[in-house]
């Protein structure tokens, strides 16, 4: 079969809502299946590149997710040596028109690699190109935060990690693995009506071997799908809260928190952007709270508020 080399794809948006968590909801915006050209993917057209759109026919790729076709670092054959390849999935409003909540994508992928040798990574620009940063464990911009600390399970899952090192010094995925899951987020989505940032993400797939060939497959990719999930803590939703709201919110010196009704304790936290806690107060008996700033660095933060150690609500705030 005639391989299909990714250049420059079209295709066409559809939006649906799949599912309802008891924290929020998942609006699917669309899935990249290759099965049909996408105009918001694109790859290096050099004749270095070695990704390709068609039917794997290779021992262990022997199939895509969905059938019949996938990206592939190449189709039919093992991937060579010295070899940095490349494709890209641009976001901006005509691919992902809910900026406002929380922005996400998901993969289905197999590798198989020489183990924390060559492999596969992804980077993130929100500059159009210009600049390329890790996606893992890093404050990529301000008020922007990878990944969510809040619940891996739903929105990050199956990442790899700062021990997963290639041997560029990248962290990525390596090794041998069958049809794997993974997804990731931005908890404040770092697009759209903000004049401070880019209104264009372009999410890159890596994939780089170093001078020794063993014989392997590479990197599988199929149904990119890009998602939107409402947890309930988006900035824009602090004042519609049903416990709770604040009188300002980005904060630059202090905000008063109003409760519903007087509660006999709120337990109040805050984390920063990596889940670590950094304060915790007890209000008694009292309907506000005078949250101040106290010098912490200008950011993204978390504030959960726990009421009668009954209910719990999560808020992002940003420290200006």
């Amino acid at each position: 079969m005639k391989n299909l080399t990714l250049f420059i794809l079209i295709s066409f948006f559809a939006s649906h809502l799949t599912a309802q968590k008891d924290y929020g909801y998942e609006w699917s915006i669309d899935t990249v299946t290759f099965e049909e050209p996408c105009f918001y993917l694109k790859t290096d057209t050099s004749a270095i590149n070695i990704w390709q759109i068609g039917e794997p026919q290779k021992t262990f790729f022997n199939s895509s997710f969905s059938l019949p076709n996938a990206v592939v670092t190449d189709t039919l054959n093992n991937y060579p040596v010295n070899k940095y390849s490349y494709f890209d999935l641009i976001i901006d409003d005509n691919s992902f028109p809910y900026f406002y909540n929380q922005m996400c994508f998901e993969i289905k992928h197999k590798i198989d690699t020489d183990t924390l040798k060559d492999g596969g990574y992804i980077t993130v620009s929100f500059d159009k190109g210009q600049s390329w940063n890790i996606i893992i464990n890093e404050q990529l911009i301000d008020y922007c935060i990878v990944p969510n600390p809040w619940d891996d399970s739903f929105i990050n899952k199956n990442i790899y990690s700062q021990e997963d090192t290639l041997f560029n010094g990248e962290y990525g995925f390596s090794g041998k693995s069958d049809w794997t899951e993974t997804r990731f987020t931005w908890s404040y989505c770092p697009v759209k009506n903000n004049t401070e940032v880019a209104d264009t993400v372009i999410i890159r797939f890596n994939f780089i071997s170093d001078n020794i060939d063993n014989e392997k497959e590479g990197w599988m990719i199929d149904d990119i799908r890009l998602f939107n999930a409402d947890l309930g803590s988006n900035v824009e939703n602090l004042n519609k809260q049903k416990h709770s709201a604040f009188q300002t919110n980005p904060v630059k010196d202090k905000s008063i928190i109003i409760f519903d009704k007087i509660y006999k304790n709120t337990d109040v936290y805050l984390y920063d952007f990596q889940g670590k806690e950094l304060r915790k107060t007890t209000v008694k008996n009292k309907k506000e709270y005078l949250f101040t700033a106290n010098n912490l660095p200008v950011g993204m933060y978390f504030l959960k508020i726990i009421f009668d150690n009954k209910i719990s609500e999560t808020y992002k705030i940003i420290i200006l």
